[in-house]
């Protein structure tokens, strides 16, 4: 689990790849899925299985791909520690729509950015896939993005 008290940052590198660090000192690297008919296969093959994947999963990659259409998806590790460790982070990415998704155990935000480093907040968090009346509102939220990104319902997200 990322250990943080009121943000992470994300800093992209100058090769592209992204660097993950809380304000408590936590820092993660990540490596790109490359967008095929079988990222999300892949993507969830690396994972460390758990309820909480399970959730990120749904909200945080098919919601997105689903409004958002091309995503791409990073697999977080801990330098040394391989790529199916355990940890509570999802991050996906529109590069189309500068819109990043980002999930952590107890946070869930959707921003948009188009510069190399973004801070998620604590205080703008949506909060827990866990809880149910997270998730319900998160799917509101998807709802009115797909409304505003993909009104003819073109970006269907490959099935897994």
């Amino acid at each position: 689990m990322i250990k943080y008290n009121k943000q992470i940052k994300i800093d992209r590198k100058r090769n592209g790849d992204i660097r993950i660090e809380s304000d408590r000192g936590d820092l993660y690297e990540t490596a790109t899925y490359s967008n095929s008919k079988t990222l999300l296969s892949a993507w969830w093959k690396d994972q460390h299985q758990s309820e909480l994947r399970d959730w990120q999963k749904e909200l945080v990659v098919k919601y997105a791909g689903d409004s958002l259409g091309q995503l791409e998806l990073y697999n977080i590790y801990k330098k040394g520690q391989g790529y199916s460790q355990p940890h509570d982070m999802c991050l996906c990415h529109s590069a189309i729509h500068n819109i990043w998704v980002f999930a952590t155990e107890t946070d869930y935000w959707i921003q948009m950015s188009d510069s190399g480093s973004i801070v998620f907040n604590k205080s703008e968090s949506v909060g827990s896939v866990l809880d149910q009346d997270t998730r319900l509102l998160i799917g509101t939220i998807w709802d009115d993005l797909k409304k505003q990104y993909n009104p003819n319902n073109l970006c269907n997200w490959v099935k897994y």
